[in-house]
């Protein structure tokens, strides 16, 4: 089994979208016995809230079902990144 999470700041938009299109192809090709495919947020902002319109839009115009509802707090992944600004101060 293939375990593949999609991460992104608040889950409504763009690991929503891949989450959606990577499990659209899955399905596609007859291959989703053999894949666990899930999304999540890097922060708590937008749990609750519904997918980015864009995102929907998207989705619509391309044919492929949303997947998810709304973005879920059960989904938070603590993802510590050290960022340009972060690397660029000086110790």
């Amino acid at each position: 089994m293939i375990k593949i999470l999609f991460i992104c700041h608040g889950n409504i938009c763009r690991s929503t979208l891949s989450e959606s299109v990577f499990t659209y192809k899955v399905k596609e090709l007859g291959l989703s016995d053999k894949f666990v495919i899930d999304s999540a947020a890097t922060s708590t902002e937008e749990i609750g809230n519904p997918p980015h319109r864009g995102t929907v839009n998207k989705l619509r115009e391309k044919g492929i079902p949303k997947l998810r509802g709304n973005s879920r707090g059960d989904q938070y992944v603590k993802v510590i990144v050290d960022t340009p600004k972060k690397l660029n101060e000086k110790q």
